[in-house]
């Protein structure tokens, strides 16, 4: 009876060490795949749009960036 009681103490303690594995191992891709997305470079159209501040030039009737 002693190594029943084992056993399933055995079996319980795999059981659970597996799903705490599988939580670590998906949460690690998870965080890869963000930390990829976010490292990912940006594309020239993306940068070209990021000219800082702009104001109205009046005379020329376009935006200039601010001095």
């Amino acid at each position: 009876m002693p190594n029943l009681i084992l056993l399933v103490a055995v079996g319980v303690g795999a059981y659970f060490g597996y799903r705490w594995l599988k939580r670590q191992v998906r949460e690690a891709a998870v965080d890869a795949v963000k930390q990829a997305a976010k490292d990912k470079a940006v594309p020239p159209s993306e940068s070209a749009r990021e000219a800082g501040d702009l104001v109205w030039d009046e005379e020329a009737g376009v935006y200039r960036q601010k001095d």
